[in-house]
Parts: structure tokens; C-alpha cells; sequence
């Protein structure tokens, strides 16, 4: 099992600005003063030596990840993310009209499946598509999306089957070698968490949550349910503070999420759903500051923490590094 982040945002889709390129580029530029370039290859692995966020970007599609296991993709939210994912799939027997996509719904906001209208596989003919969500009528929050007055195909335009399986919380069910479970979160309306395992690993896909009250009694049920796994992908959309300001707006921060993971014994904490206003820059700045937070609060813990950006692609099974950003 490997897991691909393909949207990374909270929120709302957020591209990032020709001015935030434009200091990339002059960052880059500055960092070379002096040095000498005899082909663009060069030029080209000067770059791939410098840290992610100087050349690139954590990204600005929503919600979407991709699970690449067997034959049958299985993805987690419909975010803008999954409209490049379908792209890609048309590659393989998406694009032929044989495929069965799998899609797990953490909750219907808009930034959780606002992709989904553009999810190319869904466009042809023969693939079949199955939904999975714990929510009450799960089809009629689609078809409202892709009403006409909203958008000009509706659902039920699309030629591919589309199934909607309504599931239970905590009841465990299987997808090919995949177990899954699910877990309530607090956020408006309700999220749901998934816990997704198989003979290489475990993950734990827990965005748009808010964690009020930090008692252990209350912890327990969370903990329990992170217990020990390989990666944490954690709603640090908001910081600690603005946690505060926020109350019942449904998210997390990095420190938050840290002492969770600490506590359930997570090998691997990938800060996600990060905020639409912040830039490239403060969301690193965020991620030094919890890097910080963990050497001084947690000095024994092995756990790795990173930040979660497009492109990137995690096995659980393998060791987790810190990367330099």
C-alpha cells in the first residue's frame, strides 16, 4: 500500500500567486550567486538540491487522497485534488471504461468534493464508481452539487455507474486487502476519520476535526483509534491559539496533533488541510514551529513530522524521515 497526497488545502482551492513565484524565483537566483551553469541539466539539478517549498509548493487543490493498492484505486475525498488524479487514471483502465473506483467521503463540504464533477473516470462509459460515506443520503448531497443551476452536467448525466454505499460508523468493512474503519470527528455537520490497514501498514486520514476537550477520558476514544499507526495525516489547519478563536469551526493545529500522535504512539505526522490565507512560507514556518515544539515537550519520541503537500507519496512500511523543506 502507498498513499499520494493529491490535495493538501482547507477550505477553499487556492493557486498559488504570481507573487509568491516571483519571490520563489528570486530566492532561487540569490542562492546561486556565483555559480556557473554549462547546460540546463545542470541548472536542473542545482534545483532538485535545494528544499521543496524554494522551487515548489505545498500545493493548492483540496482534500484528496489517493490510495494505490491492486487494481482498484481507492481514493479519500473528492477535493480539487481528485480532478488531476482522475487525469492520471485515464491512463490505465479508467480510460478504457473497466475500472472500479472506490471513494471514501470524510464529509460533504464543498472543499471535500468539489472535484468530483471534474473526475474524468466518472465521464465514461463501462467504469463504475462507488461512494462510501457514513452521512444520511449521500446521493442527494452529489446531485445537489450538480444541480443545473449550479452545474451544467447533473449526476445523473454521468455515464459512468455511480453506487453510493452508506456505511457505519466503527463497523469495520473491507475494500480488496484494505481494512477500514471509521471514526466520528467534531466539525459542523460531522466528519468522519478513516483507519485503513493492510498486511504492509496503517494509516489514519483524520482532517476536519476539533479536539475541545484534551482530557484523557475524552482522548481515549481518539487515541485508541490511532493507536500505533504508521502515519497520521492530521487537520493543522488553524495554530494552537487561533484554536481558541475559532471554537466549533471544526479544525486543528500541528501542536494539538503532535501531542495526539505522541500519545497513540504514531510513527509518522503529516500536517494537513492547511489554511487558504497561509503562504507556502508560514505554513513552513508552522511546521519548524512544531518541529521545535516536539524536541522540547516530546525529546524520546521517534515520531517524524512533515508537512503533507501535493506529489508527495508515503509507505507505510518504510521508516519515516524527517524531510527538509
Amino acid at each position: 500500500m502507498k498513499i499520494c497526497i493529491r490535495g493538501a488545502r482547507g477550505s477553499i482551492p487556492t493557486p498559488i500567486s504570481s507573487a509568491e513565484v516571483a519571490e520563489k524565483i528570486a530566492d532561487v537566483l540569490w542562492s546561486a550567486q556565483g555559480r556557473t551553469f554549462s547546460s540546463k541539466e545542470e541548472v536542473t539539478e542545482y534545483l532538485r538540491s535545494l528544499p521543496l517549498l524554494r522551487t515548489g509548493t505545498v500545493g493548492g487543490n483540496t482534500a484528496c487522497i489517493e490510495v494505490r493498492q491492486g487494481e482498484e484505486p481507492v481514493i479519500l475525498d473528492a477535493g480539487s485534488g481528485i480532478r488531476p488524479l482522475g487525469m492520471d487514471l485515464m491512463n490505465g483502465p479508467c480510460g478504457k471504461g473497466k475500472a472500479v473506483v472506490h471513494l471514501l467521503m470524510n464529509h460533504t463540504h464543498w472543499d471535500h468534493m468539489i472535484g468530483f464533477p471534474f473526475f474524468q473516470p466518472a465521464y465514461v462509459r463501462g467504469n463504475r464508481i462507488i461512494i462510501y460515506g457514513v452521512h444520511d443520503e449521500l446521493r442527494k448531497r452529489f446531485e445537489i452539487q450538480q444541480n443545473p443551476l449550479h452545474f451544467p452536467v447533473p449526476l445523473s448525466a454521468m455515464p459512468a455507474e455511480i453506487e453510493f454505499k452508506q456505511i457505519r460508523e466503527g463497523e469495520a468493512f473491507e475494500i480488496g486487502s484494505l481494512r477500514i474503519c471509521t471514526k466520528e470527528l467534531h466539525h459542523p455537520g460531522k466528519a468522519y476519520a478513516y483507519r485503513i490497514e493492510d498486511d504492509t501498514g496503517s494509516f489514519v486520514y483524520a482532517t476536519d476535526g476539533e479536539y475541545q476537550n484534551l482530557g484523557q477520558a475524552a482522548m481515549k476514544p481518539h487515541l485508541d483509534f490511532f493507536r500505533n499507526a504508521d502515519i497520521l495525516i492530521f487537520d493543522s489547519q488553524y495554530t494552537f491559539h487561533e484554536t481558541m478563536l475559532k471554537e466549533d469551526w471544526g479544525h486543528s493545529s500541528p501542536i494539538i496533533g503532535l501531542d495526539i500522535a505522541v500519545a497513540a504512539g504514531v510513527r509518522h505526522l503529516l500536517m494537513f488541510h492547511h489554511e487558504p490565507a497561509n503562504r507556502d512560507k508560514r505554513i513552513l514556518d508552522l511546521l519548524e514551529e512544531t518541529r521545535r515544539y516536539c524536541r522540547h515537550a516530546h525529546p524520546q519520541t521517534r515520531c517524524a513530522v512533515n508537512l503533507a503537500y501535493e506529489g508527495i507519496v508515503l509507505d507505510p512500511s518504510e521508516e519515516p524521515v524527517e524531510i527538509a523543506f
